[in-house]
């Protein structure tokens, strides 16, 4: 883990990610005690917003719907629980409404 993040985010907002790591409170989860696991290795969600922390650390704040809770994770916690052809999918979709959308502003 390095001290800086890299410039560009590596998970986009709507994208599915898995945890690699187990995640323990650590004072900015107010619904646990310190040191409480929040969050356990394997749990799956979708990426929310994108921030930073001291401006050199992204924190990702992920949506796990399956246990309600939305928790800040670093990069390195987290790897995308999405296929190629998922992506591949979404971003065919992207493509045409983006074109759909500019052939109505130009018509």
């Amino acid at each position: 883990m390095s001290d800086r993040d890299s410039d560009l985010p590596l998970f986009e907002i709507g994208q599915k990610a898995r945890l690699k790591t187990d995640i323990r409170a650590d004072g900015t989860y107010s619904f646990a005690k310190m040191g409480e696991i929040i969050a356990f290795a394997g749990e799956e969600g979708y990426i929310r917003d994108v921030g930073t922390f001291l401006q050199v650390i992204r924190v990702y704040d992920v949506d796990f719907i399956s246990s309600g809770r939305l928790i800040g994770c670093r990069e390195d916690e987290l790897e995308s629980a999405e296929s190629g052809d998922e992506i591949e999918r979404e971003r065919a979709i992207d493509d045409a409404q983006l074109s759909a959308h500019r052939n109505k502003r130009i018509a």
